[in-house]
């Protein structure tokens, strides 16, 4: 785990889902401003219903963190946390992002990949039609996560 993510180098992996954007966005802004973050570089796989390409995966590898999401309906709530796993799997710390309509897709994938017990984000659903307010309220939720499951105490 992390002492700090000042100077660091986050990554976010997203399914590109409607909500994403504004969801991002935001989560950027917080972690540039709150943690001062080094760096935030955006990728979007080219399927929410499939893993992340390995391209992305092995980007991942230059990044201090990943964060992966948005779950926020079946196939993309589990291929999310995929992603997450995957990541965590080549040496970087991530967070996936469920909503808490699909925790138990994320739950299940998490069990089929052997990480049980992988700890993920869980936000408020849905997202494809939450205001800019409430795209940020969620943001701000992730953020507390990454401090719980990602920064040493």
């Amino acid at each position: 785990r992390l002492n700090t993510l000042s100077g660091k180098k986050v990554g976010f992996i997203s399914n590109g889902k409607e909500g994403t954007l504004g969801f991002f966005t935001h989560l950027d802004n917080l972690l540039r401003s709150g943690f001062k973050v080094a760096d935030v570089i955006w990728l979007q796989k080219a399927n929410y219903s499939a893993p992340a390409e390995a391209a992305i995966i092995e980007q991942a590898q230059a990044w201090d963190l990943a964060i992966t999401g948005l779950g926020d309906w079946g196939s993309c709530s589990s291929c999310s946390l995929h992603d997450a796993i995957s990541s965590e799997r080549i040496g970087t710390p991530a967070v996936g992002v469920m909503t808490n309509k699909f925790v138990s897709a994320a739950e299940l994938m998490a069990k089929v990949l052997g990480a049980s017990d992988y700890k993920f984000a869980i936000i408020d659903h849905p997202v494809s039609s939450a205001s800019d307010a409430e795209l940020a309220e969620k943001a701000g939720r992730v953020v507390e996560f990454v401090e719980k499951l990602i920064l040493k105490p």
